[in-house]
Parts: structure tokens; C-alpha cells; sequence
């Protein structure tokens, strides 16, 4: 097949020094207190949080997002509830990423694969199939929004909460656009890079020198995933008792899948500017809707709460 062809890897003795750096990389950001490693709309959960009774405010139960009934004004840090954007949180998030893609920036490896295997000028082609690959997660994260499920709650909860912190908890409908855009292209610039033009292909060429098999994809597709979901995880959870271990597991899981389209969206596909586009339409999906929701969720409280008799 064509599939294999495409793959015009660095060389395999370049891959420990690779995966130094990633891992090195990793540490510094879980040094620096960041949400998550790759993934800045699902952090690890506080489940704590649906216990406190510092907030009035109790949210509508009939959206999707807070069928768990919880006080997500508890989860804001001072000052990011009000008509600003956290900026300090848009400032860390850019620099994880710039971190995270600095063989991108630099002219090293990453240019190198993002110029030979990312075809943005293909046509139209590159937008819908990015739309294509876009839609299964989005039934995914639908599924899970709306889900009465114990076992998604938590994962529900920290998007929630991310986005609050981001953006606060007013309707920022512009501004939230803006931001929204700019983070989902870079994360999905720097993500599809990384683990599908970067880490795919150098597992794939490991799998077939050291396993002796005539093609390593699916051994590359499937090491580079698993990779990919753990990066996304805050590995302390795990630590943390029995229901924050559950919730690193399913958040574990749900990176699984998304990680899993994206390799076969560049494998069917093989081209990076694809998995790059759907990427980003999922980021800017999971960033701007959520933030949408939550803020109408947040106004249809502030409103009861208002109303004689509330309380």
C-alpha cells in the first residue's frame, strides 16, 4: 500500500533522544501545576468540589453538562468569574504547546514532518475530510455530556471547570471565539505533529526492526496512542484514592478513542494536515461550546436566584 511509502521517518537511533525530551518536557509542565500535559479541557477532577457549600448558586440540572448537579462556581479561582479572559491561564496553555512543539519552531524534526507530510493545499478535500473525521468524536462527546453514567461525571465536571476558569463564568460569545480558535489550531498543530507525524511513524519503524514484522503501523498507531492518552492524563490521580484513580482511567479511555481517530484519519488518509483540522475542530468544539453552556447555565441561575421565592 501507498500507507507505508509516506512514511519517510527520521532515523530510529534519533527516538531516544526524542522521547527524552517529550518526557522531560512532560515533568516540566506537571511542575508548573498545568491542567493537563496536551489536553487543557479535561484536568484532573476534584470530586471534592460537588461537596463544598461555598458557592449559592445550584446549577439547572437540564443540561448535559451539569446533570451531576454540582457547584461549579466553587471551582473559580478569584477574579476569573467576572467579563475577562484568564489570561495567565491562555499565556501557560500557549507556552505548554510552544514547549511541547519546539522541534516545530525551531526548524527541527517537527518542521521537517509538518513541511513533507501535512498538505494543506490539497483542495477542499483536506477541510471536509477534517470535518468527516471531526463528527465521530463529536457524537462521542455528546454521548458523554448527556450521559447520566457516574463513571463520565467526573470528566464532565473538569471541562466545566477548565472552561470557567478560562473564561469565567459571563457570556463572552466574541472573545470566547477568538481564544477558542487560536488554542484548538495550535494544539492541533503541535498534537497531530508530535504523536501522529513524529511518534507514529519512529514506533512503526521500531516495530518492524525489532518485532521482525513485514509492516509495524499497528504497532506504531497503537504505542503512539497509548502514549498520547497518557500524556493527557495527570498521573498524580492516580494516587489520590479510589474515585480520582476512576476518573484518570475514564478520562485514560476517552483519549484512547480520540487518539485512535486521529492515527486512522492520517492512516486512511496519509496526510497530517487531516488529523491536524479535525483536531482542532474537536478542540475548538469541546472549548467554545462548553463555554457557551456553561455561561447559560451560569445566567439562568444568577436569574433564579433573583426571583422571589428563590432560595
Amino acid at each position: 500500500q501507498k500507507t507505508a511509502a509516506l512514511y519517510r521517518v527520521s532515523p530510529i537511533k534519533k527516538m531516544p533522544k526524542f522521547l527524552h525530551a517529550l518526557t522531560a518536557q512532560f515533568l516540566i509542565i506537571l511542575s508548573r501545576s498545568a491542567v493537563v500535559a496536551f489536553a487543557p479541557f479535561h484536568g484532573a477532577v476534584a470530586r471534592s468540589v460537588s461537596k463544598q457549600e461555598t458557592s449559592p448558586i445550584r446549577f439547572h440540572a437540564e443540561s448535559g453538562h451539569f446533570r451531576a448537579g454540582t457547584r461549579l462556581a466553587a471551582a473559580l479561582d478569584p477574579g476569573t468569574g467576572g467579563a475577562s479572559i484568564n489570561r495567565g491561564l491562555v499565556r501557560q496553555l500557549v507556552l505548554n504547546q510552544a514547549l511541547i512543539g519546539f522541534s516545530i519552531w525551531n526548524g527541527g524534526l517537527g518542521a521537517q514532518v509538518l513541511a513533507r507530510d501535512a498538505r494543506f493545499d490539497a483542495g477542499p478535500e483536506v477541510l471536509l475530510l477534517g470535518v468527516a473525521g471531526f463528527l465521530p468524536l463529536f457524537l462521542l462527546s455528546r454521548a458523554v455530556e448527556t450521559s447520566e453514567s457516574g463513571l463520565v461525571a467526573g470528566l464532565n465536571l473538569s471541562t466545566n471547570m477548565f472552561t470557567m476558569r478560562l473564561f469565567g463564568a459571563e457570556k463572552k460569545p466574541f472573545k470566547a471565539l477568538i481564544v477558542s480558535a487560536a488554542l484548538a489550531g495550535i494544539t492541533g498543530l503541535v498534537e497531530e505533529t508530535t504523536f501522529r507525524g513524529e511518534l507514529l511513524p519512529t514506533f512503526e519503524q521500531w516495530a518492524r526492526i525489532n518485532w521482525g514484522s513485514d509492516s509495524g503501523v499497528l504497532p506504531g498507531a497503537v504505542l503512539s496512542t497509548l502514549l498520547f492518552a497518557a500524556l493527557h492524563v495527570n498521573p498524580l490521580g492516580l494516587l489520590k484514592g479510589v474515585d480520582a484513580a476512576l476518573d484518570s482511567l475514564v478520562l485514560f479511555s476517552f483519549q484512547m478513542c480520540t487518539g485512535a481517530t486521529f492515527a486512522t484519519i492520517y492512516l486512511l488518509t496519509g496526510n497530517l494536515a487531516i488529523p491536524v483540522v479535525a483536531h482542532a475542530l474537536y478542540d475548538f468544539y469541546t472549548f467554545y461550546a462548553t463555554h457557551l453552556e456553561v455561561s447559560t447555565q451560569m445566567d439562568y441561575a444568577r436569574t433564579e436566584a433573583l426571583l422571589p421565592g428563590s432560595g
